[in-house]
Order: C-alpha cells, then structure tokens, then sequence
C-alpha cells in the first residue's frame, strides 16, 4: 500500500515544478526590468548633474576665473595649469584637462570635466547659497567685460580719427 504521507511531498513538488516551468518567463521579464532600472541613489545623482547642468555653473565659474582670477605663477602647484580664482569663500580652480573644480570654505562643491553637459562629466555638486555667490561674481566678470569692450571701443575710435585726421 502506498503511504499518502510520502505521497504530499512528492505531489507538492512536482506542482512547484510545473508552475516554475510557467511562469519562468515572466518572472525573468519582470527581474531584467528591476536590475536594469537605475537605484534611487543613481536617480538623485541624474537629478544632481542635471540640476548643476541647467545652472551653468561650469560656464559661470570659467568666466570668474578668466576674467577676475589669476594664472598660477611658478611657485604654485603643478597641478594647476589654468586661471584660479580666490576669495573668501569661494576657490575655483582650473585642473588638467579642462577640469574644473569649486570649494566653498574647504568643502568641494562642484567639480566637473569639460564638456559638463556630456554625461558623467560633472562628479561633484552639492548645492547651496555658494551658487548665489558664484553668480554675483559672474555678474561682476560680464561687467569687466563690457567695461573693457567699451574702452576698446572708445580707444579704436581714437585711432581711426587720427589715423584718418577727423
């Protein structure tokens, strides 16, 4: 006689077998999905570089370091081969190949590669009222400018009077 407790097992078995063997194909669709999905921390990262994108920080921060900043001098360090630019609270400094890099009070702040709107270019961005500071110190830069093209101008027209005797 066959023992029906030997029986259940074997029975529950080959049940789990068969409904495996079914939905085998839908339960790998709907893995692929959740491993290929990105985390929450990759998501907020995105939004991150993003965010720092559309500020134009990287622009903003060359302009400063160009137009108010100085070139290192020979006795700086030889990472730095591009304008800086120091006050403060703010250090922006230009390194290697086009990176660019922003502390606030010894804190790294932003820190990108060029071009900063490619993906993953942008490696560092925590956002904070330094930002309003950066943006004040790109209006003070977009004025030089203006006030020297200005005088280019006026010196120009100069020139052409004298060269020409008007």
């Amino acid at each position: 006689m066959i023992d029906i407790v030997s029986i259940i097992p074997l029975t529950i078995l080959a049940l789990v077998g068969v409904a495996a063997f079914f939905l085998r194909p839908y339960a790998e669709r709907m893995f692929a999905d959740w491993r290929n999905s990105p985390s929450r921390m990759e998501k907020a990262v995105q939004q991150r570089r993003l965010q720092a994108s559309e500020r134009d920080l990287y622009s903003k921060a060359g302009e400063v370091t160009r137009i108010l900043g100085t070139r290192p001098g020979a006795h700086d360090s030889p990472l730095t081969w591009g304008n800086n630019y120091k006050d403060s609270t703010l250090e922006i400094c230009e390194i290697g190949d086009g990176m660019l890099v922003i502390t606030c009070r010894g804190t790294v702040v932003f820190k990108a590669a060029f071009p900063p709107d490619a993906p993953n270019t942008i490696t560092a961005y925590i956002p904070g009222e330094w930002e309003d500071h950066l943006s004040r110190l790109d209006a003070r830069a977009k004025d030089v400018i203006s006030k020297a093209n200005a005088a280019r101008r006026a010196e120009d027209q100069q020139k052409a009077k004298k060269n020409f005797g008007l």
